[in-house]
């Protein structure tokens, strides 16, 4: 069975691309250089992304099991892992 969110006319979506400005780690690509075009990235193969947001330099995924992936420039805390982080 299809989680109800994950439903559009293109069918189940397995990976989440990105691309922009990369200097902070906000692509999710393990990589700190900017994308002009779409890079897969880094979650694990298991999870279902139900939602996506972003800020100016981090980017967040949730999961249909709860979980949150969070990645970029946390360095006021805007990674939820305390301030001065940076990282995935």
């Amino acid at each position: 069975k299809v989680h109800p969110g994950l439903v559009n006319p293109w069918g189940v979506q397995r990976y989440v691309y990105s691309f922009g400005y990369g200097f902070n780690g906000q692509l999710g690509t393990d990589s700190l250089v900017d994308s002009f075009s779409p890079k897969k990235v880094k979650i694990p193969k298991w999870e279902l992304v139900k939602s996506l947001t972003a800020g100016k330099s981090h980017s967040m995924a949730l999961t249909v099991h709860g979980e949150v992936y969070v990645w970029g420039k946390g360095w006021m805390g805007e990674l939820g892992l305390g301030k001065g982080w940076m990282g995935e």
